[in-house]
Order: C-alpha cells, then sequence, then structure tokens
C-alpha cells in the first residue's frame, strides 16, 4: 500500500524506523520504496528525496550511516543464538557475499565491521568475492548482520549479502 505524510521529514523518519523490520507471523522483514511522484494533476505534494547512498568512510554509528538496504534481512537475522546453532552456524562469525572482486574490502569495509565490535577475524578471499568477519559475541555479530545485510557500498557491493557463517570444522 501507499502512505502520505504532511511533510518529507515525517516520510523520511518512517521510512527509516519501518525498513527491515519484521512483523510477528510474516516469513520476511518490512521492504520500503518511495513511490513515484504523480503526474502534475494540479496540487502539489512534498516527495521526499531517498536516501544518498553509503559512504564507506562514515565516522558515525553504523545504525546511522547513511544508505538503504536493498532486500530483505535473513530471517536469521532476528533468530535467538541456540536457533543459529541449531541450524548448524557459526554465532560470532558472518559471512559477507556479493562484493566486487577489485574492491578494497579492508579499507572500505574494515572500519565499518569494527564498528559493531573488536573483530576477531577479517578474511577476504579475493579470488571468490567474499569476506568473513568474526567477533567476540553473538550480540556483536547479529548487529552487524542486521546492519550491513544489503546495505549498498559504492565500490564495494550492490548490496552486501551478510549471513551466519557455517560452523569451521575442526581436524
Amino acid at each position: 500500500g501507499y502512505l502520505r505524510y504532511a511533510t518529507g521529514e515525517a516520510a523520511e523518519e518512517a521510512f527509516a524506523a519501518f525498513q527491515g523490520r519484521q512483523v510477528e507471523g510474516w516469513t520476511q522483514v518490512l521492504r520500503l520504496q518511495w513511490a513515484s511522484p504523480r503526474p502534475a494533476s494540479g496540487h502539489s505534494s512534498v516527495q521526499p528525496s531517498p536516501p544518498e547512498p553509503v559512504d564507506p568512510t562514515w565516522p558515525g554509528d553504523p545504525q546511522t550511516f547513511p544508505g538503504t538496504q536493498q532486500g530483505p534481512l535473513d530471517p536469521m537475522a532476528y533468530a535467538a543464538q541456540a536457533e543459529v546453532e541449531a541450524q548448524g552456524l557459526d554465532p560470532t562469525r558472518l559471512f559477507i557475499g556479493q562484493m566486487a572482486r577489485e574492491c578494497d574490502a579492508g579499507g572500505a569495509l574494515k572500519p565499518l565491521f569494527e564498528s559493531y565490535g573488536a573483530l576477531q577475524e577479517f578474511r577476504w578471499v579475493m579470488d571468490k568475492g567474499v569476506l568473513y568477519v568474526a567477533y567476540s559475541t553473538f550480540e556483536e555479530a547479529q548487529a552487524a548482520m542486521q546492519g550491513m545485510c544489503n546495505r549498498s557500498v559504492p565500490g564495494v557491493s550492490m548490496g552486501l549479502n551478510v549471513q551466519f557463517s557455517r560452523r569451521q570444522r575442526r581436524f
């Protein structure tokens, strides 16, 4: 459906508040899009401009850096630690895919992922275009997954694929 707000600022606040939210009983999170302006019909309406793309050098809190998520979050982004482990996934280690192989992952992404907690691992596999990031706690990893999944990062990805990593085999 469509919603109309009194001001562009109110629309932007609502967009930020609801984008990526999980609704009880739904299998996917909310995915919002800006409506296209109607052709001129004699009345004016304020159309908010879409948020700016993510700046990989953004110095602020990762929850507030510019950019939008390009698709729904993996439902595991909101799962309990026990559920993640029951799926055979590592609750502190993330797999990040859909990255340009020629990007500077360390320079562009490391500061963004570090803002969610101290990194225990940051391993860029350039020939596959994937990255592995590990944190000390499940809460840090989950916050990074929720904040970075499907984020557009110029020069890196149109939408990062962030998932909990499969457990590593120990020999």
